[in-house]
């Protein structure tokens, strides 16, 4: 609350439904929580051709923010990177995990 007794904050999960939330490539738990898809497991084992791949080395994920600094995973390194959208300077993001 501010000083005026007014609510300076909105709830945008109200009744477990989101509402006025625009989301993609999320699911919605049945909790209300937002979670990222899960992705489909085998019902099978791999093809011992895959199975003994070298694990990537590259990065594992991308993202794209609104002003274009693009964001990606270094798995190898248990990290996550920026390229900034305006000097492309690359940096680790600050503030994840503590």
């Amino acid at each position: 609350m501010n000083g005026s007794g007014q609510n300076n904050f909105l709830y945008i999960n109200r009744e477990n439904c989101w509402k006025d939330f625009h989301r993609h490539g999320l699911e919605v738990s049945a909790d209300g929580t937002l979670k990222l898809p899960s992705l489909p497991r085998l019902k099978v084992a791999l093809p011992a051709k895959i199975a003994n791949l070298q694990a990537p080395t590259g990065p594992a994920g991308i993202a794209i923010g609104l002003e274009g600094t693009i964001y990606y995973s270094d798995p190898a390194g248990n990290r996550l990177l920026k390229i900034d959208g305006c000097d492309r300077r690359q940096a680790p993001v600050p503030c994840i995990g503590g």
